[in-house]
């Protein structure tokens, strides 16, 4: 079934001939996917460096994780007018206001579409033959769902909405383990190596849970190093570029000193003491094998 086709029982209003159409795409700084999880799509969608809603409706579209051919419904929109943004006065602020009738299949709509250039912006009756729904998922895209530690990749904006939310399958996950994790800056390569030690504050959820729940706070978690790098660059640095994942599981019987070893074994295999955000070699001195 066609898209239009599906939102016009919804909404007979809704016209491809009256509406542009956003294909929104990674743009070198944002994964529109994070962002829509993260409750803030309509506000950065209508942000825009050039007029391209002059339409009076929005039917705009997120390219999954992958830049394949599925395509994320995000929303049928009311354009109501345009101004000059007023702190970036070449670039434009839309106001738009969602429609409630379509609101049901926001982030649950998936439809299959073959994207033809790099145009971001169409006049919808151009392809609206083109874009076919594949699925309509029982529940809207929200935080990751966790997998398994080897395919832990989240984004800080991830990590804050699956700490927030206390989401269970994630508290379980991390607060029952050890272990050595590496923070990567997507902007510039480097990386950050920590561990994950024994629950020292007596918080009822320890490991790496009560370690990455210190860093949805402020982004730094209180190590030297990246406090250096937020002070230099701002948390927004950290919510834009800051990517968490897991090098390695303790095993039971490992000792917090055993894992302070391994924690200073991945540094020097990943280059962080010379190329990265760890500068305390001195302090893994006694842990070098």
């Amino acid at each position: 079934m066609k898209l239009f086709d599906v939102l016009k029982l919804n909404d007979p209003s809704i016209d491809p001939n009256s509406a542009k159409l956003h294909l929104a795409c990674w743009n070198g700084s944002d994964d529109p996917v994070d962002v829509f999880r993260h409750g803030r799509f309509q506000e950065w969608q209508a942000w825009q460096r050039a007029r391209n809603f002059e339409r009076p409706q929005i039917v705009s579209l997120i390219q999954m994780r992958g830049g394949g051919q599925r395509w994320l419904f995000a929303g049928c929109f009311d354009q109501k007018g345009c101004a000059r943004h007023p702190s970036h006065p070449n670039e434009w602020l839309y106001q738009t206001t969602e429609r409630s009738s379509t609101e049901s299949l926001s982030g649950r709509l998936i439809v299959q579409y073959q994207r033809q250039g790099r145009n971001s912006y169409r006049n919808a009756e151009t392809i609206a033959d083109e874009l076919l729904v594949v699925e309509l998922r029982d529940k809207r895209v929200s935080a990751h769902v966790f997998t398994d530690y080897s395919e832990v990749r989240l984004s800080k904006m991830d990590l804050d909405l699956i700490v927030s939310h206390q989401s269970d399958a994630w508290v379980e996950a991390l607060s029952s383990v050890r272990g050595i994790y590496v923070i990567t800056d997507t902007s510039n390569g480097k990386l950050y190596v920590g561990s994950a030690l024994s629950n020292t504050r007596q918080r009822e959820k320890g490991g790496i849970w009560e370690r990455w729940s210190d860093y949805a706070k402020n982004g730094h978690g209180g190590d030297v190093d990246l406090k250096q790098v937020i002070a230099a660059n701002g948390i927004d640095h950290a919510q834009k570029h800051f990517q968490y994942s897991i090098l390695e599981i303790a095993g039971s019987t490992a000792t917090d000193e055993d894992v302070k070893a391994r924690e200073g074994h991945w540094k020097r295999v990943l280059g962080t003491y010379a190329h990265g955000y760890n500068k305390n070699l001195e302090a893994d001195v006694d842990h070098v094998v």
